[in-house]
């Protein structure tokens, strides 16, 4: 918590707009993540996991045409 004393971080700040999401993968997502990793050794995770989000909003909002994915492989 901040006081008048102690100003916002731009963490905190960035936390205010846009909540930090807990995931916790199922057996088969964490398969697809493991061989992402393999694919691409140099992308963290949270690239990989957003690379697949994506790619699933593609899939199912083929009206999303601005989101590129950020993994090759």
């Amino acid at each position: 918590m901040t006081t008048k004393t102690t100003p916002e971080t731009p963490l905190q700040k960035f936390r205010r707009t846009y909540p930090r999401v807990d995931y916790f993968p199922d057996v088969e997502a964490h398969k697809v993540i493991e061989r992402m990793q393999q694919a691409s050794p140099g992308k963290s995770t949270r690239e990989l996991i957003d690379a697949l989000v994506c790619a699933g909003g593609k899939a199912y909002f083929p009206e999303i045409d601005n989101v590129v994915s950020r993994v090759n492989g």
